[in-house]
């Protein structure tokens, strides 16, 4: 978890530290445990991740997403796969086909 706690408050997500400050607004839908500084948050049924700062590194857009693996993700928008790259969404779109 990286010293942030995911926490549920009337219907909706964030994180707090080990202080119990809350760090990551409670605004999500969902949001998971932090992996090499990135947890995936959902939001009006859309996917994306974010930073420790709370910051949005992939857009909240897309309908499926996958844990990060190394530096990677692979993301769905519509009916497009994708491999996003965690710095600055270096996108491969249809890289596969």
């Amino acid at each position: 978890n990286e010293g942030l706690a995911p926490v549920l408050l009337n219907g909706k997500m964030g994180c707090i530290d080990k202080d119990g400050n809350v760090v990551i607004d409670i605004k999500y839908d969902r949001v998971t445990n932090f992996s090499n500084g990135l947890a995936c948050v959902q939001l009006n049924k859309k996917l994306g991740f974010i930073d420790k700062e709370n910051n949005v590194v992939i857009p909240i857009e897309y309908t499926s997403a996958v844990a990060f693996y190394s530096d990677y993700t692979f993301v769905k928008k519509e009916n497009e796969d994708e491999l996003q790259h965690r710095e600055k969404l270096k996108s491969f779109s249809s890289l596969f086909y």
